[in-house]
């Protein structure tokens, strides 16, 4: 499969989840989830991921972090648990596995269900 343009998938985050924080460290822990990701989408079957080029792939990332933006909840627009701040996705949190699980599986999409 197509090798991983991390810094294109960090661009990506950036552009499309300005209010998110930044990455301004893209070390080889980070890299490795954001290759692991990119491994593991290209194989999916369910939209917007399954590609076999850069092209496809990044123009799949982009509409994943665009799903992503509308969430109020990875954006950190839900009013928080009394003496905690709210929760803000980062970009670790986006590539985990579990993460990106639950943020492909529109888990995190429940207000706009209700």
């Amino acid at each position: 499969n197509p090798s991983c343009p991390s810094a294109d998938i960090v661009a990506l985050y950036h552009e499309l989840m300005p209010l998110n924080p930044r990455v301004k460290v893209l070390n080889d822990t980070r890299k490795k989830a954001i290759r692991a990701r990119w491994k593991e989408a290209a194989l999916l079957t369910s939209k917007p991921f399954g590609y076999s080029n850069r092209q496809e792939g990044l123009a799949a990332w982009r509409e994943f972090f665009e799903v992503c933006a509308e969430s109020d909840f990875l954006t950190g627009k839900v009013p928080a648990q009394p003496g905690r701040p709210s929760f803000v996705a980062d970009i670790d949190f986006l590539m985990s596995p579990t993460g990106f699980a639950r943020c492909l599986e529109n888990k995190y999409h429940r207000e706009a269900q209700a």
